[in-house]
């Protein structure tokens, strides 16, 4: 009736072993299926989570040799010792999971953060291709430049003067329309800085660029297209609001000491909240503008800043130049 199971080798009666072994086996599976991974995920957040995670055990370890193997405190019934292990378990429960919010709140800003930094460098994308784009309008309008001359020398030759000079005027605007200034021998930047300025003559802000930066640049397209067009993106909104007189926008972007130095100034009005460096935009979501500018930086080692003096908000980035 008794003696040890053989295949558990517990020594109950028989019977008892298979089912302990089956409870063993569910309560294995249970925590398998339930409890590794999320204990895992939690481990493995930041280390503090992991410290914290660690400290629960170790102070029961602690507790139990402190209690009873080198003590009889938990046998003789003190109450402070009896007190204490659940005390310890609600306040590591109060601690761990304060911590284990902050850590994922963190993280969840992480991930948002790098999402929109994706989603601002395909957006750039898109505006380079668009511009590129209007580029070609350019090339193909000026081929086909001879069927205007002619027109034009049909117009002539009716002696229909007037209509031949309103002709012109037409040609000429469509040309002007779409032909990108020349700032420097960069393309990318001559084609955003003829973007930018022609949204700045239609809202009529005064946009001064002052652009010295060679054909190429150890930088993607993408890139630069995002710092340019964030900055000068916030800046020309920053003053859409002010009175005319103070609706300008400097822009200088060259080269100084082999590094790539881009510099907006604007007149602001009211109060810029500073956090962590960054302008603060009190409107919903505004703001990645600038993560995004930031973050470009520091993935090239270089500098970012946003200054408030005297009246004019200054954005600098400095890149060093990798030949």
């Amino acid at each position: 009736m008794g003696g040890f199971d053989r295949q558990c080798n517990h020594p109950f009666p028989s019977g008892r072993g298979n089912r302990l072994c089956a409870c063993d086996s569910a309560f294995f599976l249970l925590l398998s299926r339930y409890f590794v991974r999320p204990a895992y995920s939690a481990m493995t957040v930041s280390t503090p989570s992991l410290l914290l995670f660690g400290s629960l055990p170790v102070a029961y370890y602690f507790f139990d040799y402190a209690t009873v193997v080198y003590s009889d405190a938990l046998s003789v019934g003190i109450h402070a010792v009896n007190e204490f292990l659940p005390t310890a378990l609600i306040i590591f429960y109060v601690i761990f999971l304060a911590a284990y919010f902050k850590q994922m709140q963190i993280k969840a800003d992480a991930e948002l953060h790098s999402s929109m930094l994706v989603a601002g460098l395909k957006q750039a994308e898109l505006e380079v291709e668009s511009l590129r784009s209007m580029e070609m309008h350019v090339a193909v309008y000026q081929h086909d430049m001879r069927h205007h001359m002619t027109a034009i020398s049909g117009f002539l030759a009716a002696n229909q003067p007037e209509q031949a000079q309103a002709y012109i005027k037409k040609v000429q605007g469509d040309v002007d329309a779409i032909t990108p200034k020349h700032f420097c021998e960069n393309e990318l930047v001559n084609l955003l800085c003829s973007s930018f300025t022609k949204k700045a003559d239609a809202s009529g802000i005064r946009l001064t660029v002052d652009a010295k930066l060679p054909k190429s640049l150890p930088l993607p397209d993408t890139e630069l297209c995002s710092l340019l067009s964030n900055g000068l993106e916030n800046a020309l909104h920053a003053v859409a609001s002010l009175e005319k007189s103070a609706q300008w926008v400097d822009l200088y972007c060259g080269i100084r000491v082999n590094k790539l130095l881009i510099e907006i100034k604007n007149p602001y009005s009211g109060r810029i909240t500073m956090q962590d460096g960054l302008p603060v935009s009190p409107q919903k979501g505004h703001g990645y503008g600038c993560r995004s500018i930031r973050s470009i930086a520091e993935h090239h080692q270089g500098l970012c800043s946003y200054e408030t003096q005297d009246g004019v908000f200054t954005l600098r980035v400095i890149l060093p130049i990798k030949k």
